[in-house]
């Protein structure tokens, strides 16, 4: 692990791995989870790229910010990790939050990067009120009471009952987060609106789905593939955390965008 100062102060912290000299993947976690989201991505990466996992502020290792963060700044703290590592551009790939700071950085910053993948995401996710009230319950009743309510959504019964260790895994990283970076990144969710903007996205896109995705159900990934000009949809059976559940057919989807 190494750290990164943005600069507002906060830290985030990274991950490298792969290869030095590779082109660079940065690969941005979903809300309530860290890097390790992306393990199974990894045996198929290492190989070809050089590999930034990182854990989004207030998540984690990353520092908490005092305060409600935007999308605009979890854009930046992905250029920040960029100017750290002395990178000029790399492929962004995001899941949930992570897919709407790669779209920000694909319709705001296309200097720095060469494509993105936009998983399990939407131009616009919930609704004022149901952020709003998400935020109520995690700064008062603490991350541990929507723990099992988040998994429920996360992953399919079938993998719930499949792979029960990965799921535990799972939970206790979501029960373990901070409840205030937790609470500062859902208004972040809350308030973006990438609906505008999305014809404006002028690098390739990978778009993903879940067929059973209740989280960012797979109606939200077809409307992004449809408004960004250059975007592949690649639908997969699972629910909101597909690069886990689905990981082999995420794979081999993610390495031929990538090619």
């Amino acid at each position: 692990m190494a750290i990164a100062t943005m600069d507002d102060g906060c830290t985030v912290a990274y991950w490298e791995s792969g290869q030095p000299e590779g082109p660079a993947i940065v690969l941005s976690n979903a809300l309530g989870s860290t890097h390790q989201i992306w393990d199974r991505q990894l045996p198929v990466l290492e190989p070809r790229f050089r590999v930034i996992r990182y854990d989004t502020r207030g998540h984690g290792a990353s520092g908490v910010p005092p305060d409600e963060v935007t999308l605009e700044r979890l854009g930046l703290d992905i250029v920040g990790l960029l100017d750290t590592l002395g990178i000029a551009k790399a492929s962004v790939c995001g899941v949930s939050l992570g897919g709407l700071t790669a779209q920000w950085l694909g319709a705001h910053r296309p200097d720095r990067v060469s494509r993105i993948v936009l998983a399990n995401t939407g131009a616009r996710i919930g609704t004022v009120e149901s952020w709003t009230e998400r935020i109520g319950l995690a700064t008062t009743a603490g991350l541990a009471e929507l723990a099992d309510g988040i998994m429920a959504r996360w992953f399919t019964p079938a993998f719930h009952a499949a792979d029960p260790d990965t799921v535990a895994a799972i939970r206790a990283t979501f029960r373990g987060l901070n409840p205030q970076g937790y609470a500062a990144c859902c208004a972040a969710v809350r308030d973006a609106d990438l609906r505008p903007l999305a014809k404006h996205i002028k690098v390739p896109a990978l778009v993903v789905t879940g067929n059973v995705d209740e989280s960012t159900p797979p109606a939200l990934g077809f409307w992004l593939a449809g408004a960004i000009p250059d975007a592949t949809l690649i639908p997969l059976d699972g629910a909101h955390l597909a690069q886990v559940e689905q990981s082999a057919a995420f794979n081999r989807a993610l390495v031929k965008f990538l090619a």
